[in-house]
């Protein structure tokens, strides 16, 4: 398998903003085999063809460069996308993108981000300190929002209300969601012992859907941001009863506004 195939792919799936996390949401197919697709190292089928030309919603002379350069029958590539489920990604790109110029992102159950509009990915970036390559290798790794606040010191250490924040995430009622409270469960064992006692000593009250509050202060910028969730169920012919989450984070003042208004030039 050449790997000429595999930099088409990264390059169009990237021209799509597109993650391996949503990738493998769209398409079924496991992320190290996706990663394994794009570095050359395996050969993809007839079926994972189609579910890949569907997922990243490509043109009939698009499709049928993918499929030579797959090595396979371009003629057979059937340029049949499925409408109804590229409508509902496209409705969900839709409403991520209106929430700009302030950060809006698609959150799987464990709460990895598996799609951002730009300005997550910017408020990232700056928060991070990060370069293009970093920040191209950001939106390829899919973070999870959790190990982020909790775990991430180049992250958190920007949060000034981060215990309250930390609580907040770590008491929430995750009954019906046991595989992330195990999750949680897991990073929470791995903080150190005076940022538990942080936490421990901080005011922070159990809420059952959202972070009431997330300040950050870098350089000479403080802003506050105020998180409200909407989650469904992503109902698809390879994914049924997928629970997902939209995760808006809204300014809280006129300063906030006046930041991601002028971060959104950039």
């Amino acid at each position: 398998m050449s790997s000429k195939f595999g930099a088409m792919l990264k390059k169009m799936r990237l021209s799509k903003r597109c993650n391996f996390l949503e990738l493998n949401v769209k398409t079924g197919i496991v992320i190290n085999h996706l990663r394994a697709i794009e570095n050359g190292q395996v050969h993809p089928d007839e079926d994972n063809l189609y579910k890949l030309q569907n997922a990243l919603e490509l043109t009939t002379p698009e499709s049928k460069k993918f499929w030579r350069e797959a090595n396979l029958d371009d003629q057979k590539f059937e340029h049949t996308l499925d409408t109804e489920y590229n409508y509902t990604w496209s409705n969900i790109s839709h409403l991520l993108d209106a929430a700009s110029p302030y950060p809006s992102m698609l959150l799987d159950e464990s709460m990895t981000i598996v799609k951002g509009n730009m300005a997550s990915t910017k408020l990232f970036v700056w928060l991070l300190g990060m370069d293009e390559e970093q920040a191209e290798r950001l939106i390829n790794e899919a973070p999870n929002l959790i190990e982020l606040i909790l775990l991430d010191e180049d992250f958190k250490k920007y949060i000034t209300n981060w215990p309250q924040v930390a609580v907040n995430l770590v008491e929430r009622n995750h009954d019906n969601n046991p595989r992330l409270q195990t999750r949680i469960d897991k990073i929470f064992e791995l903080l150190p012992p005076d940022e538990l006692q942080r936490m421990q000593g901080s005011s922070a009250k159990k809420v059952e859907n959202l972070i009431t509050k997330l300040n950050f202060k870098k350089d000479i910028y403080r802003i506050s941001l105020e998180e409200t969730q909407t989650s469904f169920i992503f109902n698809s012919k390879d994914l049924n009863n997928h629970k997902m989450t939209i995760t808006n984070l809204m300014p809280r003042d006129q300063r906030t506004r006046d930041f991601f208004n002028l971060l959104a030039r950039f």
